[in-house]
């Protein structure tokens, strides 16, 4: 037994030789750069009602993870490990690429000319979208791959619609909702 590996010389170490399988056993914690991590998922509670034409955050209040306390799952922006993090947003303090993802349906039968759901980093910028017409009761699914810096980028996920009166994003069921992970190694 031993509590830390180091090189005998150098700054590489090589754990078995091309071919060799290295098991981490069931239970064992893997932190560091090689842990998908942190992680969350998160729904809503309740259906987000959404104005015509007018950017919806979806008010994701309910965790069913969050690995390290990351994601805000509140109203108002609230600072967690260092990092300050709007309302509804994933706000990891390790920096790296992360998949992230969400999805819902709008829930009513009304005739849209436009509908979309998308991922929005810091607030502002559009990193993935997905736009459909005349759907409805059909799920909308966004997922991208994105760099966060692990001190000050946040993202959330958004909606929109355009069927001229107000309309609920179903996003309160634990099949639904905003997903994300750190990769490994990225």
């Amino acid at each position: 037994f031993v509590d830390k590996l180091d090189p005998q010389s150098g700054t590489a170490l090589e754990i078995g030789t091309s071919g060799d399988t290295v098991t981490i056993p069931t239970g064992v914690t893997v932190a560091g750069s090689m842990a998908n991590t942190p992680a969350f998922k998160v729904y809503a509670s309740s259906n987000t009602s959404c104005a015509s034409a007018t950017n919806t955050t979806l008010a994701y209040n309910t965790e069913t993870l969050d690995s390290d306390g990351c994601f805000n799952n509140t109203s108002g922006t609230v600072t967690l490990n260092g990092v300050s993090v709007p309302a509804y947003s994933f706000g990891p303090n390790v920096a790296g690429y992360y998949w992230v993802a969400a999805g819902g349906y709008f829930s009513s039968a009304a005739d849209y000319d436009n509908n979309r759901i998308f991922i929005e980093k810091n607030t502002t910028d559009s990193i993935a979208d997905v736009n459909g017409r005349n759907l409805y009761y059909n799920g909308l699914f966004v997922g991208t791959v994105v760099h966060l810096n692990g001190s000050s980028d946040t993202v959330r996920v958004r909606v929109i619609q355009s069927s001229g009166g107000s309309v609920d994003f179903v996003s309160a069921v634990t099949n639904a909702g905003f997903s994300g992970y750190k990769l490994i190694g990225a």
